[in-house]
């Protein structure tokens, strides 16, 4: 299956821009054109992934076809969760995925996607697009549009699930996530395996910014709004 531009469309345009935290990252600005048939393929299977989504996952929950739910009263939600799991565990683990969108490639999504029960057809469609937003410059997923928050969020339920596996209550905002481990030993455990998962899918653990906490420092961390705990 194809998806060919329009002749008369632009090609997709990446604008770098500052992050908060330091840095910049790389917003993709798609044609009108390709902005709608992205959300239209992505919203054929975005009930599939919403469906697949728990509790713990706080950011970019659909409300209706590709839109988004406004992301300030998700945040909230994602510090009082955050904070109450420092209270029930011992050891709070921190982990950052590198690069995240731009390292998920449309085989990673096509993988997810048919583990989640959308269909073969729709699964190609949405690689199609990708594929060619690639050729076109764009690397991994788009940042920027809600589409590529949708599809994310497919490839990143493995995250969920072998914290699931292997005990650990989270939450998940994105590619950060908090999770709390009866002690170290269970925290560095898992943390192996979450590398594992996450290098068969084609991430990896930003080593920088992960970190195991003792649960105090952390939920002292989390109401000052930092965090400068010991890093792995």
């Amino acid at each position: 299956m194809s998806f060919d531009r329009a002749s008369d469309a632009r090609p997709p345009c990446l604008v770098e821009v500052p992050k908060p935290g330091g840095g910049h990252r790389l917003l993709t600005l798609l044609d009108r054109a390709d902005e709608s048939r992205y959300g239209t393929l992505v919203e054929r299977v975005a009930g599939f992934v919403e469906r697949s989504l728990g509790p713990q996952v706080l950011a970019n929950r659909v409300v209706e076809g590709t839109t988004l739910a406004p992301w300030r009263p998700a945040w909230r939600r994602l510090l009082r969760r955050r904070a109450a799991l420092a209270a029930r565990g011992r050891v709070v683990v921190h982990v950052d995925v590198r690069r995240c969108y731009p390292s998920i490639t449309s085989g990673s999504v096509a993988g997810a996607l048919g583990e989640l029960g959308a269909s073969r057809e729709d699964a190609r469609s949405v690689v199609a697009v990708l594929d060619r937003f690639q050729e076109e410059g764009v690397p991994g997923l788009p940042v920027g549009p809600d589409p590529s928050a949708v599809l994310a969020n497919a490839v990143l339920v493995s995250v969920d699930r072998a914290l699931e596996r292997d005990g650990l209550p989270h939450v998940r905002w994105v590619d950060d996530v908090w999770a709390v481990a009866r002690d170290e030993d269970h925290a560095r455990r898992a943390l192996d395996r979450l590398r594992l998962v996450l290098r068969r899918i084609g991430l990896e653990v930003n080593e920088d910014k992960t970190e195991i906490i003792e649960s105090g420092d952390a939920a002292g961390a989390f109401a000052r709004g930092r965090a400068s705990q010991r890093g792995l």
